[in-house]
């Protein structure tokens, strides 16, 4: 049987059944980052509860320079480091600062590189005695150096410290790394998951696995709203491509897609048909009678499987029921196939296993496959063409 498709084809490539399994597996990746933000979060609080340290520089530069330029670091720092400005830097204070733990852990020096200027650093959890502390470093620094006499350099302090806003030891956004973490930890499982579970996307290769012909492919969107109904893509080709007869059966037996869905599009099928003048009998033991509206509102008879297969005068018959790998049975509806014949429906995102145990189950007694598609954001804004009357 030949037949015309939607034509929403959408490769198995791994990006494209990672993009299915996020949309079916969105609240693995929730918890994940949840937890990975959150991990981080209390982690960033911990860390800023340590006492903050403020740091200010005050910048020394050489007006002459009468050594050369790549020796005035180490110069400098034998100047800075010989007691001299720890010294003066602790006077200067009140005395309030041992001399001997003054340098490094609450002031030090700094090159500028490719420069001949310094920066003194000032270091304490007070941003203003940090300032004090750069600014009396770096004037007692030029003391010290103007001290060491000719043939050094002459130096100035070009720049004094100011009080910093913001300790140098904030934590990094810990909120932040955690969430990327999360994230990539979430797409790797999740494509983990989808490298073993081989979701088939593609309603040619879903056909190609079962080893039937393509009768056709749909789209139902994520609701389960019957008022839906009317203007489901790829319906009127199916409808067609089913060959529904007076007095025969159809099957449609799923596999993956959810029992509200297969009960929608069992529905679905049964008012396209009706609406061609024609009556149709819906056999619908998953569903109660209220999914597809009252009586009135349809030209079909819904009912549950009591068919008289010698009855030449029944309409033609839809039955709707779901196969199992797990049950012992191949399926919630007794198939005969002197009556009728399967169309296996299968859901966008069942496994090339699932596929295959579906289709050795049933065997011979199923004459082609249609394949549901999950609405994206993308079908959602496609334009939906009114299916014509069969």
């Amino acid at each position: 049987m030949n037949s015309e498709l939607t034509g929403i084809v959408r490769p198995n490539t791994l990006l494209t059944r990672i993009s299915y399994a996020f949309r079916r597996y969105w609240w693995l990746a929730l918890i994940i980052v949840g937890i990975t933000t959150l991990a981080a979060a209390t982690l960033g609080s911990r860390v800023s509860s340590n006492v903050a340290i403020y740091e200010a520089d005050a910048l020394v530069v050489a007006r002459t320079l009468e050594i050369r330029a790549e020796e005035l670091p180490r110069a400098a720092a034998a100047v800075f480091r010989a007691g001299a400005v720890a010294r003066s830097v602790a006077s200067e204070m009140g005395n309030e600062i041992d001399p001997d733990d003054l340098i490094p852990d609450q002031l030090d020096l700094e090159p500028v590189e490719s420069t001949i200027a310094m920066r003194v650093v000032g270091k304490d959890s007070d941003p203003q005695v940090a300032a004090d502390l750069a600014n009396l470093g770096g004037a007692a620094l030029v003391r010290e150096l103007n001290r060491v006499g000719p043939g050094f350099g002459v130096f100035s302090l070009h720049t004094e410290a100011v009080a910093p806003s913001s300790a140098s030891n904030d934590p990094p956004p810990l909120s932040a790394i955690g969430f990327v973490a999360g994230l990539i930890m979430a797409v790797g499982l999740i494509g983990l998951i989808v490298s073993v579970q081989r979701p088939v996307l593609d309603p040619r290769q879903a056909a190609s696995i079962a080893g039937k012909p393509l009768l056709g492919d749909i789209v139902l969107d994520s609701s389960d709203n019957v008022g839906s109904l009317a203007n489901i893509p790829g319906l009127a080709p199916v409808a067609n491509s089913l060959g529904i007869e007076p007095g025969k059966v159809r099957y449609l037996v799923s596999t993956q897609l959810s029992t509200p869905k297969l009960s929608l599009f069992g529905c679905a099928l049964a008012r396209f048909i009706a609406s061609g003048e024609r009556n149709v009998i819906l056999v619908d033991p998953t569903s109660p009678k209220a999914r597809c509206g009252s009586a009135a509102e349809q030209k079909f008879i819904l009912r549950r499987p009591d068919l008289d297969p010698d009855s030449s005068r029944l309409p033609p018959t839809i039955v709707v029921g779901r196969y199992s790998a797990s049950s012992r049975r191949d399926s919630t509806v007794a198939i005969d196939p002197t009556i009728g014949t399967v169309a296996l429906v299968i859901g966008a995102g069942a496994s090339v296993r699932q596929i295959s145990a579906a289709s050795a189950a049933l065997g011979d007694r199923i004459d082609g496959v249609i394949y549901v598609h999950r609405e994206t954001v993308s079908d959602y804004f496609r334009s939906r063409a009114v299916p014509t009357r069969a």
